[in-house]
């Protein structure tokens, strides 16, 4: 049975907010919620977003899935909150998931306020603060191929193009030379994203500090048009480690973000923002078991176990521990995988076979799925799924993340009550044994 949540008894002043959680269905009713043309390329946005919207007789009905986040129709505001945690901790769970961790990136407690911001926000001010500690390093450079026609010889002579140019009494030289510059992609990257940011913040402190970072940068650095694809070009290597963390952020802010036009917002605009609460949850799962738990982890890639057509199709566990440092095949002691959903749903999307294939191909007995805690004892029920005939066993546990992330910020050193969370939730004695 979906809620019903009647227009009339929100508090507003020129727009219905409406607030749904993660994995929630709601039917707002009210006459002026109404999705006008203008709307039905954000109607999209959502869509891809796994964000349903249904218009109804009486009102309109909302269903989501595991993105939070907030976006602006003509006649009324969107917020999906978070599920798993609270919305204070989002900062914290970005911070600890990306490996941010640093005493002047962030205060949660002053300059995060729920009532006035939002998730994306404080991923812009991490973001900024990021960029603000590179610029004080100082910014990589790297040498640059270039191709120009200079009145002077310089590097090495384009002969082609140099018969041309004197068929056409051009006297100057075609030369292709290397420069070492700023203007490589790793900062192209960067500049991108702030001039975004710069457009999207509603915090006019942040605006300022974003502006002066801008003017460091585009004096050396091209401001050019970045996708996807522009961060496979960048290498991490000793050089430009310290440019990994500001790229994730920025993956995360412009991968979601959808083509709009930030430059048309007025100061009461939300612009359309949606985190994939999914895969922070993965990054932060697997943070915390390279951290805290007693046996070795890696970074899992994926490995081709099946083929289509003679193509192979690749699998990727999220968590594999082992008993020896080195990580090697045949040394595997536990299969984890991240699921981010409620417990009453694990199943029903053929997560256990899934796994269950993960065990057969690293020729183990017992795998774990780990979901995050809703508080809702009817949802976090621990179960064990088990298949005789396979003689295989498949556990479902919980993660309280406001948990742990309370005692991962303490002032305290609370390492070793963490390790034993971890320990109660994959029992190291009994898969090595």
């Amino acid at each position: 049975m979906v809620r019903e949540v009647k227009i009339s008894d929100l508090d507003y002043s020129e727009k219905p907010i409406l607030s749904i959680k993660e994995y929630d269905a709601i039917h707002f009713v009210g006459e002026q919620l109404q999705i006008l043309d203008e709307d039905k390329d954000l109607e999209q946005f959502l869509v891809n977003k796994k964000i349903d919207i249904v218009e109804t007789k009486k009102g309109i009905r909302i269903s989501v899935g595991p993105y939070i986040g907030s976006a602006e129709f003509s006649n009324f505001i969107i917020t999906v909150n978070p599920k798993f945690t609270q919305l204070k901790n989002i900062g914290k769970l970005i911070d600890y998931a990306y490996d941010l961790k640093d005493e002047d990136i962030l205060d949660y407690e002053i300059k995060f306020h729920e009532e006035k911001e939002n998730p994306m926000e404080l991923i812009i001010q991490l973001f900024t603060n990021q960029c603000k500690k590179l610029l004080q390093k100082g910014l990589v450079k790297a040498y640059q191929t270039h191709q120009e026609t200079v009145p002077l010889m310089r590097g090495k002579l384009l002969l082609q193009q140099q018969i041309k140019n004197q068929s056409k009494f051009n006297l100057n030289f075609s030369c292709e030379f290397d420069e070492f510059t700023e203007n490589i992609v790793e900062n192209q990257i960067l500049l991108f994203t702030l001039e975004k940011c710069y457009h999207m913040t509603s915090s006019n402190h942040r605006k300022s500090t974003i502006k002066k970072i801008i003017h460091q940068m585009d004096a050396e650095v091209e401001l050019k048009q970045i996708g996807i694809q522009d961060f496979n070009k960048v290498q991490y290597t000793r050089l430009n480690s310290q440019y990994k963390k500001p790229h994730e952020l920025s993956k995360l802010i412009l991968k979601h973000l959808g083509l709009f036009d930030f430059k048309k917002q007025s100061a009461s605009f939300v612009v359309p923002y949606f985190i994939p609460m999914y895969q922070v949850f993965e990054d932060f799962l697997t943070k915390l078991f390279e951290d805290y738990y007693a046996l070795k982890i890696q970074k899992q890639w994926p490995t081709p176990s099946w083929k289509v057509n003679g193509y192979p199709q690749n699998i990727k566990p999220d968590i594999i521990t082992y008993n020896t440092k080195s990580c090697k095949k045949g040394s595997e002691v536990s299969i984890i995988d991240a699921k981010y959903m409620r417990g009453t749903k694990f199943g029903k999307g053929k997560e256990d076979y899934q796994i269950a294939f993960y065990l057969n191909d690293y020729k183990r007995k017992i795998g774990y799925a780990i979901l995050p805690l809703s508080h809702d004892p009817k949802e976090d029920i621990q179960k064990d799924w088990i298949a005789p005939n396979q003689d295989l066993k498949i556990c479902v546990r919980f993660v309280n993340i406001d948990e742990i992330l309370d005692l991962i910020y303490s002032k305290e050193d609370k390492s070793s009550q963490i390790s034993e969370k971890l320990e109660e939730m994959i029992p190291i004695e009994l898969e090595i044994n």
